[in-house]
């Protein structure tokens, strides 16, 4: 059975360094104007893909799914799936726990559980059209 509790880091234990840890200022800036860059084009691209508000599937089992404002509460039931936000952030509630996912951070659902999701509670930043 999954227990959380075995992938949990003891941060005192660890000694490894990031990349970015072992990077001088110059390199830290190109690397976050190219990640900046990749999230951009990500944002365009779906944009393309998809012209107006809901959900296409270009590929069998790629869902793409365009919101320009925030919606409401949806209670669902969470299917496995990996899922990236280009632009604002959604939010999952599973019991107690809350799971924000944005640009920076992706959700990985492995089991079905019933779920309540909350969409762009806090957009990462404002334009005509957000893409989550």
């Amino acid at each position: 059975m999954y227990n959380s509790a075995n992938l949990e880091i003891n941060a005192n234990k660890t000694k490894e360094k990031s990349n970015m840890d072992l990077m001088n200022p110059r390199q830290v800036k190109r690397e976050a104007d190219r990640v900046q860059a990749n999230r951009d084009e990500l944002a365009q691209r779906i944009s393309q893909a998809i012209r107006a508000d809901g959900t296409i599937e270009p590929l069998k089992g790629l869902y793409l799914h365009r919101f320009s404002s925030p919606s409401s509460a949806c209670h669902a039931v969470s299917v496995p799936a990996f899922c990236v936000i280009a632009q604002g952030s959604k939010e999952v509630l599973l019991g107690n726990d809350r799971y924000q996912y944005d640009p920076a951070h992706y959700l990985l659902a492995m089991v079905e559980l019933p779920i309540l999701t909350l969409s762009g509670l806090k957009p990462l930043r404002f334009c005509d059209h957000q893409y989550y």
